[in-house]
């Protein structure tokens, strides 16, 4: 699935947009935690992980 989605290697899904790739996994984007995977690929590939939007 992640192929299908272009997801070819860690560093694509380190370079993943979540939302959009949450899309396109369809049923399984839903019920899996996606941005966990892109962390997890951001880590490894050390890059640094976005901080997430803070509301005042």
């Amino acid at each position: 699935m992640l192929n299908r989605a272009g997801v070819r290697s860690l560093r694509d899904l380190a370079d993943a947009d979540g939302p959009q790739l949450t899309r396109d996994l369809g049923l399984i984007g839903q019920i899996m935690d996606v941005g966990d995977w892109i962390v997890f690929a951001r880590k490894a590939c050390e890059r640094p992980t976005r901080q997430p939007d803070v509301v005042p």
